[in-house]
């Protein structure tokens, strides 16, 4: 799904699925239960390529979005997200619903 977001929706997007997700394995010695703000996210933000998260301070996020400069639109990837790999999609099953929720129009 292509869209366009400013990068402040790009750090709120993060934001939500940071603290929606859960930690995995060993991410249980740095997770700590909290939310996390949007200015937690600043070191986060990218262009690029786009933007990813592997794992946000042990919890397991595997958020990947792609930017491509030519048309500034981001992408996600086709597949839908996996409860096995995104923790985040308990809260958000859809991409549509994560970026539904930080306010990014689809």
């Amino acid at each position: 799904m292509k869209f366009k977001a400013t990068v402040d929706q790009i750090r709120e997007l993060a934001r939500l699925a940071v603290n929606a997700s859960m930690p995995v394995g060993l991410g249980f010695l740095q997770f700590e239960r909290k939310d996390y703000s949007t200015d937690d996210m600043v070191f986060q933000t990218q262009k690029g390529d786009g933007f990813h998260i592997d794992y946000f301070r042990g919890r397991m996020v595997k958020l990947h979005l792609f930017y491509d400069a030519t048309s500034d639109l981001w992408e996600t990837p086709e597949q839908d997200p996996d409860p096995e790999y995104q923790s985040w999609c308990h809260k958000y099953p859809t991409w549509k619903s994560l970026l539904d929720a930080a306010g990014v129009k689809t």
